[in-house]
C-alpha cells in the first residue's frame, strides 16, 4: 500500500546516503527533493480519494514517515508541515474528536 511504498522509498534514500562518494549539502538537497516529490504524490492521492477509503489513513502515516525523515536532515520547521498535513488526513478520516487515530 501507500505506507509500505513510502517506507521503501525512504529505505532506498537511507541506503544511498551511505554509498561511497555521497554526502554533503548537494546530497541533502537531492534527498529533500525526492521527499518533496513523494509528499506531492501523497497530496494528489489525498485529493482524489474518499476519506473513508482505507488508503487514506495510510497516506497520513506516510506523511508522518516523511516528516520524521526530514527531521534527520535536519529541517524541523518543514517536518511540522508534514505532521500537520497528516493530522488533517486523520481528522478527515476519523473525525475531529476521535481517539482512533492510528
Amino acid at each position: 500500500g501507500v505506507e509500505e511504498g513510502t517506507r521503501t522509498v525512504l529505505a532506498f534514500l537511507r541506503s544511498y546516503k551511505f554509498a561511497p562518494g555521497h554526502g554533503g549539502e548537494d546530497y541533502m538537497q537531492h534527498i529533500v527533493g525526492v521527499i518533496t516529490v513523494v509528499r506531492d504524490c501523497l497530496r494528489h492521492l489525498v485529493c482524489s480519494l474518499n476519506p473513508e477509503n482505507y488508503a487514506y489513513a495510510e497516506m497520513g502515516r506516510g506523511l508522518i514517515l516523511l516528516g520524521v525523515e526530514i527531521q534527520t536532515i535536519p529541517r524541523w520547521a518543514e517536518s511540522i508541515d508534514y505532521f500537520t498535513e497528516a493530522l488533517g488526513v486523520f481528522r478527515a478520516t476519523f473525525g475531529e474528536d476521535s481517539d482512533a487515530f492510528p
